[in-house]
């Protein structure tokens, strides 16, 4: 692992340490909700992917609606607090192939790869029905971007869809993660094998959940987008 790498990774494990997680959602995501069919197009028992995906809840529910859910994860704590929190039976055993190790519901509906998520390819699990992006192209730096859309790409079937939480705000007026990623970021980043749709548009100065992060009252503006991006 490069250094650069691993610094990122050191920090994003010493956040969990520290609970310093604010951006843990305590309920379902409004977004995945509402838009679950369009991002699944009809599929039933999907296996779906959830890149940086924490400890989030949406994986449970993905998980008792039929589907397979796949998360990948930096933090070990992440992995562990999940399946506690949500009193799933779990195994765990080492995965070399990520420097990390591989957590799996009793099951197998459901599975956490702990390690660097830049490690991730179709050798791991093949190639996905849907791909649930809760806020984590926001969370990389900007020099992983396309690292990170190029291994969405390999592991997305075509035809399908990923549905990407994104956030958007003037870029001077903040640094660091989460980043501002406008919708035409979006697109370039996604290239012409991609159609990139916005699906919604909320204020996030306004929200319930985004309206109590630290920065948000210092933004003149702060938008929550829905953004659809399919596979051609």
């Amino acid at each position: 692992m490069a250094d650069a790498s691993s610094e990122r990774l050191d920090g994003w494990i010493g956040a969990w340490e520290r609970n310093s997680t604010r951006w843990h959602m305590p309920n379902v995501n409004c977004f995945l909700e509402e838009f679950l069919d369009v991002l699944l197009a009809g599929q039933k028992a999907a296996k779906i992917l959830v890149p940086l995906c924490g400890k989030t809840i949406d994986m449970k529910w993905l998980a008792d609606l039929g589907h397979t859910v796949i998360g990948v994860d930096g933090a070990e704590k992440a992995a562990t607090e999940f399946f506690t929190e949500q009193n799933i039976a779990y195994k765990v055993e080492p995965c070399d192939a990520i420097q990390g190790t591989l957590y799996c519901s009793m099951d197998n509906k459901i599975r956490i790869y702990v390690g660097d998520f830049f490690k991730f390819n179709q050798d791991f699990e093949g190639q996905f029905d849907a791909i649930w992006d809760r806020a984590s192209l926001v969370a990389i730096d900007e020099s992983d971007r396309l690292q990170y859309v190029n291994i969405i790409n390999s592991v997305l079937k075509p035809g399908c869809h990923c549905l990407i939480e994104a956030m958007d705000f003037i870029p001077s007026e903040k640094s660091g993660s989460p980043h501002a990623i406008p919708l035409e970021c979006v697109r370039e980043l996604f290239g012409n094998d991609y159609n990139v749709k916005l699906l919604k548009c909320i204020n996030g100065q306004e929200d319930g959940f985004y309206s109590l992060v630290p920065f948000a009252p210092l933004l003149s503006r702060f938008h929550i987008n829905a953004i659809l991006v399919s596979k051609l």
